[in-house]
């Protein structure tokens, strides 16, 4: 098996866009559906349980009206009680009795009976909103309940619709057949490199690039860019297109290995490879330093090369390199 450092750039990039729980490319997916299926789950018990739920809501506004009745007739009881203690005190002219009866009539009557009759009818007001919530809004309810695992799914949507997620799988699944060459092969994944200085390329300014795999062994030094375009992406692509990419990773792939190297003998020479995964990217002769294969050939047009590198050399290359991986 191929010895790997680091990992591909787009997968490095969509799980740093993941909650933390995701550890890999191949959990994010398998999350996403459990994730789903939960709140399915959840759903269903919550609509089948919804009719009892409004009825319970609907008990308890019933038991709240009970109370206000009961209150509202138990201050009436205390409030006629007093009324017939001042009226029969006053027959017997106990005025005492009759003084001390008034001012509890009148706290019962104009205060401590509206205001308990006033912290009942707000609970009910406050349970007639809540039970047309349950009978309006249901949904809003069971949103607002499951909040946290809806952003998560609505989280996975976002990354599963980003232009990384299908470069991640391409990038992957070329990452799995590139493991299948022997230890003799160092495979160097997303590396980020920068030149010290500004060079001239077809007429343009050119100092960094991004290379999806640079694969070392004794068969030389290949740059592998993968595209994982469907047919309708690579005919509306407008921008860069993928041969003068490759073109360019393999330019300052070769100038910077060549400031590193200063006066060491090591012949460079940078085998530039496009593989589309779709294989629907053909070669252009307009780039003709630059190779079309393809996922399933890949392998074997590495070990079928003749040797350029010693093992020693090859070995410097991955030293010198291996630091700018993902």
């Amino acid at each position: 098996m191929a010895i790997i450092y680091g990992c591909s750039q787009s997968e490095k990039e969509i799980l740093s866009r993941c909650p933390i729980f995701v550890e890999n490319y191949e959990n994010i997916s398998v999350t996403h559906h459990e994730l789903m299926d939960n709140l399915d789950k959840k759903s269903r018990i919550f609509h089948e349980e919804l009719p009892n739920k409004i009825l319970e809501e609907e008990t308890s506004l019933e038991k709240i009206r009970e109370h206000k009745f009961s209150t509202v007739s138990k201050f009436d009881k205390k409030i006629a009680n007093l009324q017939n203690e001042i009226v029969a005190n006053k027959k017997n002219k106990r005025w005492f009795a009759v003084s001390i009866n008034y001012p509890k009539k009148w706290i019962i009557e104009y205060f401590s009976k509206p205001g308990e009759i006033r912290r009942i009818e707000v609970s009910e007001r406050n349970q007639k909103e809540v039970l047309l919530e349950w009978k309006l809004n249901p949904e809003r309810i069971f949103n607002q309940r499951n909040n946290e695992l809806i952003d998560n799914i609505e989280k996975f949507n976002e990354i599963k619709e980003s232009p990384f997620y299908p470069g991640a799988y391409g990038e992957i699944e070329v990452l799995k057949e590139l493991s299948k060459l022997d230890n003799r092969n160092y495979v160097l994944c997303g590396l980020n490199i920068e030149l010290e200085e500004w060079h001239m390329y077809n007429e343009e300014h050119l100092k960094s690039a991004q290379m999806d795999y640079i694969v070392i062994s004794n068969k030389g030094i290949f740059l592998i860019e993968v595209k994982n375009w469907s047919n309708r992406y690579v005919d509306m692509n407008k921008g860069l297109s993928p041969y003068e990419q490759t073109d360019r990773a393999g330019r300052v792939l070769y100038l910077f290995l060549k400031s590193k190297l200063g006066y060491n003998s090591i012949h460079l020479r940078i085998n530039k490879v496009l593989l589309p995964l779709h294989n629907n990217i053909s070669y252009n002769p307009e780039y003709n330093s630059v190779l079309v294969s393809s996922l399933n050939r890949i392998t074997n047009f590495i070990e079928n090369r003749n040797d350029e590198l010693t093992t020693d050399e090859a070995e410097l290359l991955v030293n010198i390199l291996r630091r700018y991986v993902s």
